[in-house]
């Protein structure tokens, strides 16, 4: 595997841990949200960028595209509400959105992928996580 660029520090999208590593999809990993509460659950953009699409699925929740910079793109699911729509740009820790709250009384997942290029990336090898 290659090193990505990590001359920028990001900005990890949640306060929360890691509960689906890279390696299980090679896609993207799942980020538990530390509790409950709306500013738990608040995800954040990990740097500055330009919002592509935001789109709705009906089990995933709301998914938000950032084209962020050079040629690095996220994308943050799973959320039950966001501000953003296309065209708007986003600084580095500006709030996204906030996950749904679970009916479980567990707590919320963010999926997040992250890609250099069309190259699916760890999001744990360029931003601290824990």
């Amino acid at each position: 595997s290659t090193k990505v660029n990590a001359s920028t520090s990001l900005i990890p999208p949640l306060e929360g841990r890691l509960v689906q590593s890279f390696a299980v999809d090679l896609k993207g990993i799942v980020l538990e949200a530390a509790g409950g509460s709306l500013s738990q659950r608040a995800v954040r953009s990990i740097e500055t960028g330009r919002v592509l699409e935001v789109t709705e699925h009906p089990e995933n929740g709301i998914s938000v595209l950032i084209q962020h910079t050079g040629n690095r793109k996220a994308i943050y699911s799973r959320l039950a509400e966001t501000g953003l729509k296309v065209n708007d740009w986003v600084q580095g820790g500006d709030p996204i959105g906030t996950l749904q709250s679970t009916d479980s009384g567990s707590p919320p997942t963010l999926y997040f992928v992250l890609k250099e290029g069309n190259r699916d990336v760890d999001p744990a090898e360029v931003m601290p996580l824990d």
